[in-house]
Parts: structure tokens; C-alpha cells; sequence
């Protein structure tokens, strides 16, 4: 037997039990699982509802899945489990996950897309980083071959119409090189690896992570739990990739820019103000098409770079 306990936050509009549940008091059965609902809510009013719980359940904690809003409500009540998916409003599945709650129709549909999710929150997290960051490079990738493309055409008309579209797109969206390096960086070290917004580091991105027992997901925490600090921090899959990304690790969880190994900050940062500039001479034109190749290539090489980082991973 096997279990599935969701407490679900009923102040998020989203976060609502399906329409099945509410005449099965929260809980159902299906193919030797047990899904349990209860929300952090009644959770706090009712001292007696996680006892009532572990005497009903009564299963090994290796057969236990947890999903829950808040890890601080139910940290200190005991409950021993095989995974803990902590999820937030942050997470970029979060509102696909609760649609596929929601509209579950009964037992069987609800326990299969509990399960799947926590197949997905198993499933290499470096590989759904990886996943994650690197589509979001590609729109990017593609408006910049369209820089190119119309540069070597010598289409001075369209070459002008993309970049004032460019220079909209991404100051509107935070869509630019530098922005989308700078989310990378806090993809790979967090909140707490880089001295964020001191001297001339860029202020920190809002870029929501998953949490573990308080701690923010990178690729580094990743690396730490699978191989351990030292081991890291020697790792030539992952000291090839930060420097590629322009960082070094100075110590265990801490980075810093490194100025000597890799440009593309400063690229990032030429390129976008080229295009907020949209100055067509032919010096600035060239220097355009330059840093716009230099950025794809450097974002080639990316890919590779994690791919060779998840191989021993895996």
C-alpha cells in the first residue's frame, strides 16, 4: 500500500480539491494507493487531524509521497516519507500541476496525475534545469540569426524594423542576452552564491526555484548533495561550465564574475545597448553582428557544456 498526502493552501485560488472529493471527506482509493487532501488551514485549527492521520495510513515511510505549499506547517509534526515534493506559486509547473488536480474526475484519474508529478519532482532535476533555462535561450537565439541574416542581406530598412522591435520586446519583457545570463547564473549558484547587486554584480533576478527543506534547488545544491562539496568544486564537467558562464567558485556555495575567462557579460551587455541604440553605421553594424554570433556560439557551446554535466549525473 502506498500513500499520497496533499496540503494544499485554500487561500491560493488555484489550490482547490476536485469536485469528487468533497463527497469523500478529502480521501479516496485507488489500485492499492490512498490519496488524503487536507488543507494547511484546517491543519493549524485542528490539533487532532495529523494524528487521526498516522493511525489511518499506518504504511512504511518508504511508501509515503507528500505534497505540500508550506514546508514550515508540517516540518515538526513528524511525518516520515520517501519524498517531500515542496512546491510554491514560484514554480513554473505550479499552475499545470493544480489544473490537472482540479479537474480530476475520480480516483483513478486523480492517483495518475499524483503520481506522474511525482515521477516528474524524481526525474534529474539538472535535466529539468537544463530544461528549463536553455528554452528559455531560444526565442533569443532565433531573433538574433534574424539580426544576422538581415545584416548580411544588407536589408538596412528590416535590419532597423527588427532591432526597434528587439529593443521593445526586451526591455518590456526582460528578454535581453544580459537578463537571460544573469537567470542562468542564479539557475546554477541561487540566492546565496553570488554577492548579488555589490560593486558591479547585477542585482538579484526574481527567478522562482524549487525548495528542498528550506533550501533553494540549484545546479550547484544538486551537484553538492549527489557528490559532495569537494568533490564538486573539482569536478571539470562543472568548473568547464561556470567558466563558460563567466564564474568561478571561490568556496564551497560561494562565486564570484571572473573577468578573465569569458566574455560573454560584457557581450550580453554590448549587445543590448547596440540595439537600444539602433545605430546603423557600418562600425556599430559590425560590431553587432559580431557579439550576435559570438552570443549563439556561446549558447551552442551551453548546451554541450550541461550535457556533458548531466552524464555523470545520470
Amino acid at each position: 500500500m502506498f500513500a499520497i498526502l496533499v496540503f494544499y493552501d485554500s487561500g491560493c485560488n488555484l489550490e482547490k480539491t476536485p469536485v469528487f472529493l468533497s463527497t469523500l471527506r478529502g480521501k479516496c482509493a485507488y489500485d492499492n494507493w490512498l490519496i488524503i487532501f487536507n488543507s494547511l488551514k484546517e491543519l493549524e485549527e485542528k490539533n487532532d487531524i495529523l494524528e487521526n492521520m498516522k493511525k489511518e495510513i499506518n504504511i512504511p515511510q518508504d511508501n509515503i509521497y507528500i505534497f505540500v505549499h508550506n514546508i514550515d506547517k508540517i516540518k515538526n509534526m513528524g511525518l516520515q516519507y520517501k519524498l517531500l515534493i515542496d512546491y510554491s506559486t514560484g514554480d513554473p509547473f505550479y499552475e499545470e500541476m493544480w489544473k490537472g488536480i482540479k479537474k480530476s474526475k475520480n480516483c483513478k484519474e486523480l492517483t495518475e496525475t499524483l503520481k506522474y508529478w511525482i515521477e516528474f519532482y524524481k526525474f534529474d532535476p539538472i535535466k529539468r534545469l537544463k530544461h528549463r533555462f536553455i528554452n528559455s535561450f531560444q526565442s533569443l537565439s532565433i531573433d538574433l540569426a534574424r539580426l544576422i541574416e538581415l545584416i548580411n542581406e544588407n536589408d538596412i530598412a528590416g535590419l532597423k524594423e527588427h532591432l526597434k522591435y528587439l529593443s521593445e520586446y526586451w526591455k518590456e519583457r526582460n528578454e535581453g542576452p544580459l537578463n537571460k545570463l544573469v537567470n542562468f547564473w542564479y539557475a546554477l549558484v541561487g540566492k546565496d552564491g553570488l554577492r548579488w547587486g555589490e560593486g558591479s554584480l547585477p542585482a538579484k533576478p526574481d527567478v522562482p526555484l524549487s525548495h528542498k527543506k528550506g533550501k533553494e534547488l540549484t545546479i550547484y545544491i544538486h551537484l553538492e548533495e549527489l557528490f559532495g562539496a569537494e568533490k564538486t568544486q573539482k569536478m571539470q564537467e562543472w568548473v568547464d561550465l561556470l567558466h563558460h558562464c563567466q564564474l568561478d567558485q571561490v568556496c564551497d556555495g560561494k562565486f564570484d564574475i571572473n573577468g578573465n575567462v569569458s566574455d560573454i557579460y560584457m557581450k550580453s551587455k554590448e549587445l543590448e545597448q547596440s540595439i537600444s541604440k539602433m545605430l546603423l553605421c557600418k562600425k556599430e553594424i559590425e560590431k553587432l553582428r559580431a557579439n550576435s554570433e559570438y552570443f549563439i556560439n556561446w549558447l551552442n557551446e551551453l548546451n554541450e557544456l550541461i550535457e556533458a554535466l548531466i552524464k555523470p549525473c545520470s
